[in-house]
């Protein structure tokens, strides 16, 4: 792991440091060569987060994008706690709404995964994406093909729980690369797999805005800006007819927790007064989140 306690601060490894692992609070002793990234080790092996696997030096140069605040932060959640390997925290520090943080989550994965485990951290964290290290697969098993506006992929003998993610996923195929691939749509019905996406700098994954931006055109993390929105409009003196459709919206919401992109490009109009009401009637007339 990267990050460490020393009393109240969380520290990266130095040459010669002890301090105390965040999570299970057993000694770590820093490992600092001459080609690894710097790191914590466990003294022994103890009841740590059962969720993290040995780290490999791809686990380590990407946390390194991040600061020492966003990496392997403890999250917890009606008394269940693990460690993240990226937390972007939004909420009162981004947008002046919440009075505690809300995360982001990175989720690195070098090792082989169950849809299972996927499953498990998805539920668990809600506000996630994943980045997978495929450059094992790449490009001998895993084929890439530049369409101009977009990128399409081939892949035999894929690792099929990887597809079965419900969260955002970007893989990563070469380490040398300054970019990653963000998949849009995947075809899973026959092999070889396939699917689209686009080719995007991996900076622009190192903060929460950028995610924001990715979410305005692929609909990653609709339920948190949903939630935001709805926040906002209750803390404003909307005028009536709007109120009354946010109330409706909201109504809906909270029984069925779905909304079209299109839907939700409607509710930000309604509460921030972009679009008259005969145009937000109509986008939401017959509306039936069942069906969304």
């Amino acid at each position: 792991m990267l990050i460490a306690k020393k009393g109240a601060s969380r520290v990266r490894a130095e040459p010669g440091q002890e301090a105390q692992c965040p999570y299970c609070k057993g000694e770590v002793f820093s490992r600092c060569g001459e080609v690894n990234v710097w790191h914590w080790a466990h003294k022994t092996l103890g009841r740590c987060d059962p969720w993290k696997s040995p780290e490999s030096e791809w686990h380590r140069a990407w946390k390194m994008r991040y600061a020492t605040s966003q990496t392997e932060v403890v999250i917890e959640k009606h008394g269940i706690r693990h460690i993240a390997d990226v937390a972007l925290i939004y909420g009162n520090k981004q947008l002046g709404l919440f009075e505690s943080p809300r995360y982001f989550v990175i989720e690195l994965q070098n090792s082989q995964i169950s849809p299972e485990q996927i499953r498990e951290r998805e539920e668990f964290y809600e506000t996630m994406a994943w980045i997978f290290n495929l450059q094992d697969c790449y490009p001998d098993r895993l084929m890439l093909f530049d369409k101009v506006t977009y990128w399409t992929f081939l892949w035999k003998y894929p690792r099929k729980s990887i597809l079965t993610a419900k969260k955002p996923l970007i893989f990563d195929f070469d380490a040398k690369s300054d970019k990653a691939f963000l998949v849009k749509k995947t075809y899973c019905e026959q092999t070889p797999y396939g699917g689209w996406g686009h080719m995007v700098e991996k900076k622009s994954l190192e903060n929460f805005d950028a995610f924001r931006l990715i979410e305005t055109s692929i609909d990653i993390n609709l339920k948190a800006q949903i939630e935001i929105m709805f926040d906002y409009a209750m803390s404003e003196d909307l005028p009536w007819g709007r109120q009354k459709w946010v109330n409706t919206i909201k109504e809906h919401y909270d029984t069925f927790k779905t909304l079209t992109p299109r839907q939700y490009q409607v509710l930000r109009s309604v509460i921030y007064g972009q679009k008259g009401e005969d145009d937000e009637h109509r986008d939401f007339q017959g509306y039936d989140p069942r069906v969304a």
